[in-house]
């Protein structure tokens, strides 16, 4: 790696995509720990330097959290280590240079901060994780609310667990946003809100992969 990238002190490789073609099509999007989201055409890219290029400004206390790339009409969702999680539209962060802080992408309460994003892909589903071996999946879905199915706008209301899982490992966590109530998938929502609670914390932090 040192032979494509001059590092500086105290610098260290994040993350790697596989790219065969800088198309003007894809774009890359970062987030970051205090839930900003950047996008940038994958075109401008296209020619690194010996020393690396900018890839995002951030804040002295921010950090690069994580990298995807997104095509036309894909969502992302982007989940938090309390549980949280929002979908939105691609196309609801606007494209922007590279040199730049980018936008907010979900509203973050105190103490609790992001910890990955990926694309939704409707045929997929999304595994949460906790540190302490805890698990859940949830179909992506197409986006949408299905027929038959309403929205929940109780920003109190609990959240609803597989009645196989005993009680005594749900843990109170944090009430702020809406609850996925189980069987539900992800719908669709605008960037920069608070998302919907997707899991809660069994004494440990939310880890999340698909």
């Amino acid at each position: 790696m040192v032979n494509l990238l001059n590092l500086q002190e105290g610098e260290k490789v994040f993350n790697c995509l596989a790219v065969r073609d800088f198309d003007a099509v894809r774009q890359v999007v970062m987030a970051t720990r205090k839930g900003t989201v950047k996008k940038t055409a994958l075109a401008e890219y296209s020619r690194p330097k010996a020393g690396g290029i900018i890839a995002i400004k951030l804040d002295d206390d921010d950090e690069l959290i994580d990298v995807v790339l997104v095509s036309p009409g894909e969502d992302l969702l982007i989940a938090t280590a309390n549980g949280m999680a929002i979908r939105f539209s691609q196309e609801d962060a606007r494209s922007m240079g590279r040199a730049t802080f980018g936008v907010k992408g979900i509203d973050l309460v105190e103490g609790d901060y992001v910890v990955g994003m990926v694309v939704a892909n409707p045929e997929m589903d999304l595994l949460t994780v906790c540190e302490n071996g805890f698990g859940k999946r949830t179909p992506f879905g197409p986006g949408e609310l299905t027929e038959g199915e309403e929205a929940d706008e109780t920003a109190e209301s609990p959240v609803a667990e597989p009645a196989a899982e005993p009680a005594e490992q749900e843990s109170p966590g944090d009430e702020s946003g809406e609850s996925l109530k189980s069987g539900m998938s992800f719908r669709r929502q605008r960037r920069g809100g608070k998302g919907l609670r997707i899991s809660r914390r069994p004494n440990g932090t939310a880890r999340w992969s698909t």
